[in-house]
């Protein structure tokens, strides 16, 4: 990985069940990459990775009016930073915001994401795992107990009845605002003694 302690030069997205950069459709050169064809048909170039690991040190809301809300997060070392997009309204998304008041942001943290098709339903399963210390980081807000997080509710659209998640969103849109100004007043990560980055 390469960059600064002051600024990105390195950015990551979850696709997959991965940590993929991307380099678009031009082949970049003296680097090793994966090439696939993409759902329009064009041949792209990217690097995977299984987890990205590192304290987090800044955390932001990114909107774009076609493709909605992200969750950027700044991995560091203290000497390289990386960022990691992840879509807000999506599993990976969900799976973070549900785990975030279980994380200790003063310590680095492993996130691992994974995409695995179900068995018995056929259905794709998608989401983070987030470690820390080596123990898996459970979800804060679980069905059995929402601690506070407002159910999702069946209205009909068109005919259809389907599920709303505004209330949802709403809810865990604040809490990350507030985590976004909270994670700017930690320690940096040249502050304290932690060395457990690990590289990509």
């Amino acid at each position: 990985m390469v960059g600064t302690a002051k600024n990105v030069q390195n950015y990551y997205n979850v696709s997959n069940g991965k940590v993929v950069k991307s380099f678009g459709k031009n082949e970049p050169e003296n680097v090793v990459t994966t090439k696939r064809t993409n759902k329009n048909g064009d041949v792209v170039y990217e690097q995977i990775y299984s987890f990205i690991e590192g304290k987090i040190t800044d955390a932001k809301l990114q909107t774009h009016d076609e493709y909605g809300d992200s969750i950027k997060l700044t991995f560091s070392d203290g000497s390289e930073n990386a960022e990691l997009q992840i879509k807000f309204d999506s599993s990976y998304g969900r799976s973070f915001l549900f785990k975030l008041p279980n994380c200790d942001f003063s310590k680095s943290i492993k996130l691992t994401p994974y995409q695995f098709t179900d068995k018995q339903t056929g259905k794709d399963v998608t989401g983070l795992n987030l470690q820390q210390d080596g123990k898996k980081i459970n979800n804060f807000y679980t069905k059995d107990t929402p601690n506070g997080l407002p159910q999702l509710k069946k209205v009909k659209f068109n005919g259809k009845e389907q599920w709303d998640k505004t209330d949802q969103i709403e809810f865990l849109k604040a809490k990350y605002d507030a985590f976004c100004v909270g994670i700017k007043n930690l320690p940096t990560v040249e502050d304290s003694d932690n060395d457990d980055f690990e590289d990509f």
